[in-house]
């Protein structure tokens, strides 16, 4: 059976990064990643569709049965484990979760510099957002609103069918807030959970990654 490392976080908390660390492990096959900016960005198993807004479970289970299963691969995702229960696969979790307001107010803070302002200027990657969000790139709705690089705010904004978009974005932003589901910590045997402060410190996140390991060791 595939063994599959699901690193659960909501958006700016840094799952796309942690999963990259966690791929270096040597019982863990490589993530295909590169640098944007200040932003991680990946390329997993299911083509990033473990980050879209709806669970495609059949789409996903059908990637998962074709991998080879030697060692744990690793999806970032914004789907909590209830959601990814209903997969067929050995699994193991990882969450990343804001603890106090502090770090809730710097995740928001990401959320808002990194996702929200992100301006897409690859085609590809454009059109990959707009299939996140389960919408069809060639919606001429979509299509006709969209003129040369577009603030993923914007584009945000453009799905969901708001007319008239504001200058600032500053009310659609708010809008795209309340859209978040934050993750908690889940007492499961097969998951781990560490508060997104303690991921920035780097002792305390080596010991979690120490802790981590062993434990990926013990349910291969």
């Amino acid at each position: 059976m595939n063994k599959i490392i699901f690193v659960c976080y909501n958006q700016g908390a840094g799952g796309e990064g942690m999963a990259t660390d966690i791929s270096k492990f040597s019982n863990v096959y490589d993530l295909e990643s590169k640098t944007v900016g200040t932003r991680t960005v990946t390329r997993d198993i299911t083509k990033g569709i473990g980050r879209n807004d709806v669970f495609k479970k059949q789409e996903m289970q059908t990637t998962l049965n074709n991998l080879p299963n030697d060692k744990w691969h690793v999806v970032p995702t914004h789907f909590k484990p209830n959601v990814l229960e209903t997969l067929s696969c050995k699994k193991f979790y990882v969450i990343i979760f804001a603890g106090n307001n502090e770090s809730l107010n710097q995740i928001k803070e990401n959320q808002k510099q990194k996702v929200w302002n992100h301006v897409f200027t690859d085609p590809l990657e454009l059109k990959g957002q707009i299939e996140a969000h389960n919408s069809d790139p060639h919606d001429p709705y979509i299509l006709s609103r969209l003129k040369g690089p577009v603030q993923y705010g914007k584009l945000w904004s453009i799905i969901r069918r708001i007319d008239p978009i504001t200058e600032d974005l500053e009310q659609e932003y708010l809008m795209w807030c309340q859209t978040f589901d934050l993750h908690t910590p889940v007492d499961k045997p097969n998951c781990l959970s560490i508060e997104y402060l303690d991921r920035q410190t780097p002792v305390i996140y080596q010991k979690f990654m120490n802790k981590l390991y062993e434990q990926l060791t013990k349910y291969s």
